[in-house]
């Protein structure tokens, strides 16, 4: 007996994509199982893994792995009855031990880093940095919950139970906003779990944030003057090395307040007839980007420019990209206290997100339309938004581009 997944690219294409399959072959027989649609794009077949781009990543991949390890673990047995082992796969009304919440948590990041292994092997750093960043976020929410509700099962998660483990982590000298993060990842948990495994839905998070988020125009506050921005450009560094880590922030701004990931990673094949093109890394969805490289822009890149795939000389495996935005992180927070570098609003450390910030903040201030601002920064909109809005001309979001630049 064989059990296979086959995305079914002979059937006619749909806005969905095709159907991706269990295929159960069994002495002539064949028994099928549809898991989703998708495009192609969004399976790897050789490894039979789920690209993190697929919309229904975070539910599917879990849910997938803990198909094949039964698949698996069924076919050790040497089944002969290929009816009773698609039963014994796919009825999920089954009573089945899942353990404790905390091993049914450990099971996601598990699997998030078997897929960060894989997008490495295939030197696709940018999806290995997300799944193992995803992987460690749950992975911490975990450990700290499981010291406080050891062994604890999924229909013992209450909102008692999850308001004195807030009390408790306010109470060890935790900020709200981590406080807030265990509690989001949590609940993050719980709903895929509700959809993975067609728990019955209940809602024990409800009100357990009050008080603890953080508003976002709070967020939004942390960004810099035009002429702050000036400061910056003329920067004279002790050490010819920190250059590196102003310049690379400037480029995020240039770039209409770029994600860091999405510069780090840039190849050159991204650079073409003056313009820059990638897909916004952030999340799943990879909203195109089309913008016009400012000679600003320009000097940067011709500075650091390398022949190869990638743009910049930096390593690219994941420990070389957290080592790189580690020392940025420092290197700003030191040339902000030496050169004065003030954040308007609530104030606050200069980080890369600030750029980001303060891009969408002088195009506000120049009455820049708030929908050609989404399309520089790369902002998903919504289905009806985009069937009847068109994308603004190039001429004018390039015109738009250069005017917060200056």
């Amino acid at each position: 007996m064989t059990i296979n997944i086959k995305l079914l690219t002979t059937e006619p294409l749909n806005k969905n994509g095709y159907s991706l399959i269990f295929i159960l072959s069994h002495k002539g027989k064949r028994k099928k199982y549809k898991i989703c649609n998708c495009l192609p794009e969004h399976w790897i077949a050789s490894e039979e893994l789920l690209s993190s781009r697929h919309p229904d990543y975070d539910i599917l991949a879990p849910k997938i792995q803990v198909w094949k390890a039964k698949a698996k673990k069924i076919l050790l047995s040497r089944p002969d009855d290929i009816n009773e082992v698609y039963e014994n796969l796919f009825n999920e009304k089954k009573a089945v031990d899942l353990g404790t919440f905390n091993d049914m948590g450990m099971a996601v990041v598990s699997e998030l880093e078997a897929s960060a292994n894989s997008y490495e092997k295939r030197k696709d750093y940018i999806n290995a940095n997300k799944a193992r960043g995803n992987a460690r976020v749950y992975e911490r929410a975990l450990i700290e919950f499981d010291v406080f509700a050891p062994g604890i099962k999924f229909s013992g998660i209450t909102f008692k139970l999850l308001m004195q483990f807030r009390d408790a982590r306010l109470q060890k000298g935790n900020s709200k906003s981590t406080v807030s993060l265990y509690l989001r990842t949590l609940r993050a948990l719980y709903n895929k779990f509700i959809k993975i495994h067609e728990f019955e839905a209940s809602n024990p998070f409800e009100g357990v944030m009050k008080g603890l988020t953080v508003k976002s125009y709070a967020a939004r506050k942390k960004n810099m003057s035009a002429e702050m921005i000036k400061k910056i450009e003329v920067i004279e560094h002790d050490y010819p090395t920190l250059y590196r880590f102003t310049d690379f922030w400037l480029l995020q701004y240039y770039f209409a307040g770029a994600d860091y990931m999405d510069i780090y990673y840039l190849k050159n094949e991204q650079l073409r007839n003056g313009r820059v093109y990638f897909n916004r890394n952030k999340g799943n969805s990879g909203v195109a980007i089309d913008l016009k490289v400012h000679p600003k822009a320009q000097t940067i890149i011709d500075k650091y420019k390398q022949d190869g795939e990638y743009v910049f000389p930096w390593r690219k495996d994941v420990d070389g990209y957290k080592t790189h935005r580690r020392k940025a992180y420092d290197a700003l927070k030191k040339a902000q206290i030496k050169h004065g570098i003030e954040l308007s609003g609530a104030g606050g450390i200069w980080g890369h997100k600030v750029a980001r910030h303060t891009f969408a903040s002088i195009a506000k201030t120049m009455g820049i339309d708030e929908d050609l601002l989404r399309e520089l920064q790369g902002h998903e909109r919504d289905e009806i938004d985009n069937y009847y809005k068109d994308r603004y001309p190039e001429a004018m979001r390039d015109e738009a581009l250069y005017r917060v630049i200056a």
